[in-house]
């Protein structure tokens, strides 16, 4: 019995048929076409080798990140991609060159059919709680100095 691939959302929440692609994905008022154009099987291409470079295994994964457009404009970008079986889930980040107008500022992979939902959120709400806990300690640490 051959194992069932991964599927991942592939949608962009900048594209005019793709707004439930947003920050948290929104999928219940999607038409049975949407979903099969957006729900998608990762495939490898045909030279796929289960390796990378560094003798890793390669294997497919969810991704979504979060690009700023003109400097003001979120946009969401959810696919599937190749990774390292064992990369750190941020891994991806260092794959996307920033340009003037476009910046990538999270990145997350999941192997997970849930397309990363929630994923960049989560990751989020950890940096601003530990940025609160230390900016508490210093002014704590000011205080009884």
């Amino acid at each position: 019995m051959q194992p069932t691939a991964l599927r991942c959302w592939q949608c962009a929440s900048d594209s005019s048929k793709s707004e439930f692609c947003g920050r948290n994905l929104d999928t219940k008022n999607l038409s049975n076409e949407q979903r099969q154009q957006s729900y998608v099987e990762c495939k490898s291409p045909h030279n796929f080798s289960q390796y990378n470079g560094k003798g890793e295994e390669v294997v497919h994964k969810c991704e979504v990140y979060k690009q700023i457009k003109n400097n003001f404009e979120e946009v969401y970008i959810r696919g599937c991609t190749l990774e390292a079986k064992n990369a750190p889930t941020d891994q991806c980040l260092s794959d996307y060159s920033d340009t003037s107008y476009v910046r990538t500022v999270q990145c997350r992979t999941c192997d997970s059919s849930d397309g990363c939902n929630e994923m960049l959120d989560n990751a989020s709400i950890g940096v601003k709680i530990s940025k609160v806990v230390v900016v508490s300690l210093i002014v704590l640490t000011v205080l009884l100095v």
